[in-house]
């Protein structure tokens, strides 16, 4: 056998070897990541309120229902120095209920610029503040959003005019 054959095909079994242990090694890693979510989530998961009546709004206002999903929801990340303060799984930054003047909420079509498609949104001073789930009703909510500030359960800020 020509020499120059074998050691192709010797050249090509490395090659694909290395190419294996990489992929077990990519799969490693990306269990290690997701094992590392999933205790993120457990542990955010715990900070959940079922009577929390505002987490109830948020939730089904970004997803249509009112305990979010498995893997996304609404929760408060500090609850006893952070009133009316919620962090959401899936976003980076959080909704400080308390510094949003009502007289500013609408709830209106909202243009994806994206996607070009048009949705509703939470809107405060006219932009657009939490995408509204195709599955929520935009009725229930509106009532949702009123019950936050008029019941009391976040202050929320009074404008002069």
């Amino acid at each position: 056998m020509d020499p120059s054959i074998l050691d192709a095909c010797l050249r090509s079994l490395r090659e694909k070897e290395e190419a294996a242990a990489r992929a077990v090694e990519q799969r490693k890693v990306q269990q290690e990541e997701q094992a590392k979510r999933e205790a993120e989530l457990a542990a955010l998961r715990a900070l959940r309120d079922p009577n929390d009546v505002v987490e109830q709004v948020l939730n089904y206002t970004t997803s249509g229902n009112d305990k979010g999903t498995d893997d996304a929801f609404w929760y408060k990340p500090d609850p006893q120095n952070m009133p009316c303060v919620y962090q959401h799984t899936n976003l980076d930054h959080s909704l400080r209920l308390n510094q949003v003047a009502t007289e500013g909420l609408a709830i209106g079509p909202y243009l994806n610029p994206v996607f070009k498609t048009l949705g509703m949104a939470v809107m405060y001073d006219s932009q657009p503040m939490l995408l509204i789930d195709a599955r929520a009703d935009p009725e229930r909510v509106k009532r949702g959003w009123r019950l936050i500030y008029d019941d009391g359960h976040c202050k929320g800020l009074k404008r002069a005019f």
